[in-house]
């Protein structure tokens, strides 16, 4: 049954070959990124005692996760995507969260942050929901972390984390 499986995963890569999300080269697996663009994709490092903050500076690879995950919606790249934003969570030392909330979407329409939250809150372990109570502890997802995102949830005890930040955004003056 290995060997049949083997051989089916083999003749769709060579029907189908994966490429690159960033570069484009041919991977052979089921990787997004190769070996080179993976090695590009890293964490900005955090700044402790802030609210808001992002797991990537908007460019090179981490840019193409965002573009891909905008188009497609695809729940895989919702996955690893959340991987990411948890890694940064736990780099923030935040506490854990009552509820996940995306910061746009709702059930009709489950773009990507929305997946992006919902796989968020999977991976936490805590509820996912569409606006948090009173006495909760949100996290805001975002895609992209901008001043407009930050001010929307100014007034709610919540900490806000997007895949990336706004280009425009000067995260180190503005967060310190």
């Amino acid at each position: 049954m290995a060997l049949l499986q083997k051989l089916k995963t083999g003749f769709i890569n060579f029907l189908y070959p994966s490429f690159c999300l960033h570069c484009k080269d041919k991977i052979l697996d089921s990787q997004v990124f190769c070996k080179s663009c993976s090695e590009l994709l890293c964490l900005v490092e955090p700044l402790l005692n802030v609210k808001h903050f992002a797991a990537f500076e908007m460019l090179g690879p981490a840019y193409s996760l965002f573009k891909a995950l905008k188009k497609n919606n695809f729940t895989n790249l919702s996955k690893g995507a959340a991987g990411f934003l948890i890694a940064q969570f736990i780099n923030l030392k935040w506490p854990l969260p009552n509820v996940v909330i995306p910061s746009r979407g709702n059930y009709l329409n489950k773009d990507h942050v929305y997946l992006l939250a919902k796989e968020t809150a999977k991976i936490l372990d805590v509820p996912f929901a569409q606006k948090k109570k009173k006495n909760e502890t949100g996290l805001v997802i975002c895609d992209i972390l901008n001043k407009k995102v930050i001010t929307d949830f100014s007034n709610q005890e919540s900490y806000i984390l997007g895949l990336c930040f706004d280009v425009s955004f000067d995260h180190l003056n503005f967060l310190a």
